[in-house]
């Protein structure tokens, strides 16, 4: 029943293990703080680990079962009563679950809306390891945070259809509430992005000097601009584009990120809120980079980008109600900060304040 060479996470996802074969037929086990050694009878692992971190030795008993095991052990090797636990699951790979479009900035609302139409009817069980997998990318993928707000929304959407009776299914087999606890509130690695509506520019604290959004996204992704062109060559191909994917969706996030922000400070007037959302368009580095490598392509996922986060905040940008001129298709994206800002209540526990 034990997975040799797989990886297990335990403590909520937060911590992994991965157990190998060792000298004289022990089992050996590697994992954050330390590692262990044993013995297994079956699918009952015996062993002694070694916590590195505080330079702990205790006893540990691990159960396997087919996708995961639970864990009993004690500090100290003398015998005695096992208090602490382990839950641990095995991990499922991303690529097994979700379709490869996930890392790509081209995935669009309806390829989602598609894919959680077909999970509402899958089984509990389905729908949980899709779940999980989904978290363990973004814990690991912290710049594609904006797609759980975005499957939060419709699988929330399909639960008014359901409750209303217009198409059958269930959802009872997400999990959210507790598991967004659990995405760290960091979102970026070393600071996180705030918007300056005085300056219309994006810095990373208040008071900073300010600077283009773009450059601030590429400096945190330490990804140069030849790499982003690079990597746009080969746009639909196997190799090559993940840069250009990761930037798209770090701009996702960022914005979201600065919206929600926003509203919880309650100190932006609809206009500020409205000069946010746009400010991917006008930022100063979108023009030069479109003329890298022949990068016309970028402002559309620039502008789909923004589409995305509107409708993490249940705004269809395409709604006639936002179309202040018909002749020149603009938006009104200040009455979309409106209908943003007359939420009552925007409960999300994904963005730390």
């Amino acid at each position: 029943m034990i997975q040799l060479d797989a990886t297990y996470t335990f403590d909520n996802g937060s911590k992994s293990i991965v157990f190998s074969e060792g000298k004289k037929g022990t089992i050996t086990g590697t994992y954050n703080e330390g590692n262990l050694n044993g013995t297994l009878q079956e699918n009952v692992l015996t062993a002694t680990f070694h916590n590195t971190k505080v330079n702990a030795t205790g006893l540990i008993e691990i159960t396997f079962f087919e996708k995961g095991f639970d864990a009993k052990w004690k500090q100290g090797i003398e015998p005695g009563p096992m208090k602490g636990k382990w839950e641990g699951k095995l991990f499922v790979e991303m690529d097994n679950v979700l379709p490869k479009k996930i890392f790509e900035s081209s995935i669009q609302k309806s390829d989602i809306e598609t894919q959680v139409l077909k999970l509402i009817n899958a089984s509990q069980k389905e729908q949980k390891e899709f779940s999980e997998a989904l978290f363990n990318f973004v814990r690991k993928n912290t710049e594609y945070l904006w797609l759980l707000p975005c499957y939060d929304t419709i699988i929330q959407s399909f639960e008014y259809q359901i409750d209303d009776e217009e198409i059958s299914g269930s959802i009872n087999g997400f999990l959210w509430s507790k598991d967004c606890e659990l995405v760290p509130g960091k979102l970026f690695s070393n600071k996180s992005l705030y918007f300056d509506t005085n300056e219309e520019a994006f810095s990373y604290q208040p008071n900073e000097e300010t600077d283009d959004l773009f450059n601030l996204l590429l400096d945190d992704l330490k990804i140069s601009k030849i790499e982003l062109t690079n990597s746009f060559k080969f746009i639909g191909q196997d190799k090559g584009s993940d840069p250009y994917y990761r930037l798209v969706n770090l701009l996702r996030t960022s914005l979201y990120a600065t919206l929600v922000k926003a509203y919880y400070s309650s100190e932006y007037s609809n206009y500020e809120i409205a000069q946010i959302i746009v400010a991917p368009l006008n930022d100063q580095e979108l023009d030069f980079i479109k003329s890298l490598g022949d990068m016309d392509n970028f402002g559309d996922d620039v502008l789909w980008a923004i589409e995305d986060v509107l409708f993490c905040f249940g705004i269809d940008i395409n709604d006639e109600n936002y179309d202040s001129d018909w002749n020149q298709f603009s938006k009104d994206y200040e009455k979309m900060a409106e209908d943003i800002n007359d939420k009552e209540s925007y409960d999300n526990s994904l963005i730390r304040m």
